[in-house]
């Protein structure tokens, strides 16, 4: 299944619109300011109000040199935690309590990104101008590679010497 993410600039309420490969839209996703981080949430085409989302990823800000921690819930959820772990050149991802890993393919630009498990690929990530291009193994997975390429898009934002053009 191949899904597409773009970001909208000039929109009041909707920072991103989700389509598939036929251009029907399946989601949008807003982001707000929470306590203490940013609050991404991701509603249904047909949303009828605010509180009526589907997933949501809450960003907790870190205190000094510790890391950035990223909290995935689906359907009211807890589905994974990922980390944000600072190195010299870039930050990585990294789940916990999932034996999921996030490959970077062209690690000096940070524009591909490949999700698998022990054994098989779940979804390549694209990253062009304003939207990423996401190719879901199984559809099933659809919105939890949706919600991992908004983290990944929120710690690429943040990374030295990255090409990222989006800020949430």
């Amino acid at each position: 299944m191949k899904i597409k993410l773009v970001r909208k600039f000039f929109s009041w309420k909707w920072r991103y619109c989700v389509t598939d490969e036929r251009k029907n839209s399946l989601y949008f996703i807003s982001i707000k300011m929470g306590k203490i981080g940013r609050e991404i949430f991701v509603y249904c085409k047909d949303k009828v109000r605010d509180d009526e989302y589907i997933a949501c990823i809450r960003e907790m800000f870190s205190v000094f040199f510790s890391p950035l921690r990223y909290t995935v819930e689906i359907d009211g959820q807890v589905v994974c935690e990922m980390v944000q772990k600072p190195t010299l050149t870039n930050s990585s991802l990294a789940f916990e309590g999932m034996r999921l890993y996030l490959y970077e393919n062209d690690v000096l630009i940070r524009d591909k990104f490949v999700l698998r498990d022990d054994d098989n690929v779940i979804m390549n990530m694209s990253k062009f101008y304003r939207c990423y291009g996401l190719d879901v193994i199984n559809s099933e997975k659809a919105l939890f590679c949706i919600c991992v390429a908004l983290v990944v898009d929120c710690a690429t934002a943040r990374s030295w010497g990255t090409r990222s053009t989006s800020s949430l």
